[in-house]
């Protein structure tokens, strides 16, 4: 009888029917912040699922389910042996920063599971810190003996298939998948919390903020201690700047990066994803009080270099301005082509979708204050 002990330490850097599902968990939402018994907390959970479901209409991937086997009893006459296997994923508690550890949690096929919460965050380098969002960890390890080369061949391949789907949900080397991450929202900040209206000059958009962390829990600008993370192996040998071939397409050459190498360039600018309106990239590491931002097409480039298939979301009827919202400048547009040689669309296809959004960004006036957006590395992984 062969046995043999495997103790494996690994760090993961960390909607549709048939692609990744972000599943907003709100377990350890115990600040108020997200209390379903308040309209406060009801619009913020309406507003981070929001921004959740805008990103899951996107990702075509399909993720394997992740569920711990079940012990495997080899036999030899009268001896028996038994294999086991056990995970625990990690992430720090949103509402508190303590770590959090879950043993031989089961993941369904194509959902992605995100912790999120609120506590207060603070300051950071010239701006507060609005959010901190970053995919989890995981540790594995296994046990397990056999008496014949079938049983062997049997335990060594439900072995590889396990430690694939908690290390990379079956997808391709390179290709970013892991079972979820984890979420904070600052508690003294002033929200805007309705995903549907701007913010007020004063007020900062949970809508952005939310939609911002949730691409670090995708994996842009993650980094790992003791391992190369998608993002890292997309990056140039200075590390600051992005390699991406999508990107780099997009933009013209590499795209420049933050001083941490975790955002792009502060300011840079590109088209909402979707559409034809110049915008500061959501990924840029701050966002300014009275204004929201949408996805850009730079934004998008970057999730497929890193491995995420991802699809261009359908024209919304009536934005005839290409900003993702029909609203009355999508009227100006509409009125000053009339008897032109190329007319816009209709004026009852802008009535009959007034109102409607597709994530992307609207420009609110009299900007106030920058606010920091934080990609934060979930335990062990650093920022």
């Amino acid at each position: 009888m062969l046995r043999i002990c495997v103790g494996l330490a690994l760090l993961s850097v960390v909607h549709a029917t048939s692609a990744v599902n972000i599943v907003i968990d709100y377990s350890y939402a115990t600040s108020g912040f997200f209390n379903a018994s308040t309209s406060q907390g009801q619009q913020a959970r309406t507003t981070v699922e929001a921004a959740a479901g805008f990103l899951s209409d996107l990702l075509e991937d399909s993720f394997v389910r992740i569920e711990t086997p079940p012990d495997y009893i080899a036999t030899a006459g009268s001896q028996t042996t038994t294999s086991t296997w056990n995970w625990t994923k990690f992430f720090p508690n949103p509402s508190t920063g303590s770590t959090v550890q879950i043993a031989d949690a089961t993941i369904a096929a194509d959902e992605y599971v995100v912790y999120v919460g609120a506590r207060e965050l603070g300051f950071s380098g010239s701006g507060m810190v609005l959010g901190r969002g970053g995919p989890g960890g995981f540790s594995s390890g296994a046990s397990f003996s056999w008496f014949t080369a079938a049983q062997q061949a049997e335990i060594l391949q439900i072995n590889d298939e396990f430690n694939d789907a908690i290390s990379n949900r079956g997808q391709g080397a390179g290709d970013f998948g892991r079972w979820g991450g984890a979420v904070t929202f600052d508690t003294t900040t002033n929200w805007n919390y309705d995903h549907q209206s701007g913010p007020a000059g004063n007020q900062s958009d949970l809508y952005s903020v939310a939609l911002h962390e949730l691409v670090h829990t995708l994996g842009f600008g993650i980094f790992s201690t003791n391992s190369v993370t998608e993002w890292q192996m997309q990056l140039t040998p200075n590390q600051q700047s992005f390699n991406g071939a999508a990107s780099k397409a997009l933009y013209g050459g590499v795209v420049p990066l933050n001083d941490e190498s975790e955002h792009w360039q502060e300011g840079l600018q590109s088209t909402v994803f979707g559409g034809t309106e110049m915008q500061e990239t959501l990924m840029d590491p701050t966002v300014t009080t009275g204004t929201t931002k949408g996805l850009t097409s730079l934004d998008a480039a970057s999730l497929i270099d890193i491995g995420w298939q991802i699809t261009e979301p359908t024209p919304l009827p009536g934005d005839y301005n290409g900003d993702n919202r029909v609203d009355l400048a999508d009227y100006t547009v509409w009125r000053d082509n009339l008897g032109t040689a190329d007319p816009i669309g209709s004026y009852s296809q802008w009535v009959t979708n007034f109102g409607a959004t597709s994530g992307g960004s609207l420009s609110v006036p009299e900007p106030a204050a920058v606010f920091v957006l934080l990609a934060a590395l979930v335990v062990p992984l650093r920022r």
